[in-house]
């Protein structure tokens, strides 16, 4: 995880370390529509371009609004939640029920997993422009550049080396880690981030960002209460049957 040191547009904070993943894991194909949301949330249709439609990516979602989605996913599939979650809508609390290798139910993609299901077996991005147009992005990717300031129906660009749809681009999305510094040159096995803190991670660089902001290391953070149109998720779980 992290980048190194010569990669063009790096943040000064992605420090360079191996992790070592040793669950075998799913995630979702597609980042959650607007569809899925308002199927299983009673309804609900938070997103800012709503007229975008069905299968555009849903936004204007919390970190918790996405855990307690995961929980419904579990519900419908009868699996384990792996929240406690109350209340509703913006009010919506969340916080883990278990650990996240007990839970078989479906769950927020730690950072690792993230990254990793990311890069789709590429260990870099090269761009040749971080701040306006990236002819190589705008070929995998919705960015700033070639979204005409909107989301767009999810899977329109080329899946990535794991069959992966918007991992760059369209929303950023919610991981499961509190946000906290990385360890240099520390090798880490099924990272799951700090214990607590003030700031969950977003990962992915969305529709509205510069080219800088889609690379696989790139994080920033916002308050696990923080909704906007450019923050979507997508659900992940544990392999069923173990390793």
């Amino acid at each position: 995880m992290g980048s190194p040191k010569d990669e063009p547009c790096r943040g000064s904070t992605e420090h360079p370390h191996e992790v070592i993943l040793t669950r075998s894991f799913l995630i979702g194909e597609k980042e959650t529509t607007q569809k899925q949301y308002a199927d299983l949330i009673q309804g609900e249709k938070p997103s800012s371009f709503a007229t975008c439609g069905d299968d555009c990516p849903v936004e204007q979602v919390t970190w918790h609004q996405a855990a307690a989605y995961c929980n419904a996913l579990s519900n419908k599939e009868s699996l384990p939640r792996c929240y406690s979650c109350s209340g509703a809508k913006e009010a919506t609390r969340c916080s883990l029920a278990m650990g996240i290798a007990d839970c078989a139910g479906y769950r927020l993609p730690t950072e690792a997993e993230w990254e990793y299901a990311a890069r789709g077996g590429q260990k870099t991005i090269k761009l040749t422009d971080c701040h306006q147009k990236d002819s190589t992005l705008g070929a995998a990717a919705w960015y700033a550049g070639n979204s005409s300031s909107k989301t767009q129906p999810v899977g329109k660009k080329p899946v990535n080396g794991w069959g992966l749809y918007d991992m760059q681009g369209n929303v950023a999305e919610w991981v499961a880690d509190w946000h906290g510094p990385y360890t240099p040159d520390l090798q880490q096995v099924d990272p799951l981030g700090p214990v607590g803190g003030s700031a969950r991670v977003v990962r992915g660089g969305s529709f509205n960002q510069r080219p800088l902001m889609h690379r696989y290391a790139n994080r920033y953070h916002q308050t696990a209460f923080y909704q906007s149109k450019e923050i979507g998720f997508r659900c992940a779980r544990n392999m069923p049957g173990g390793k």
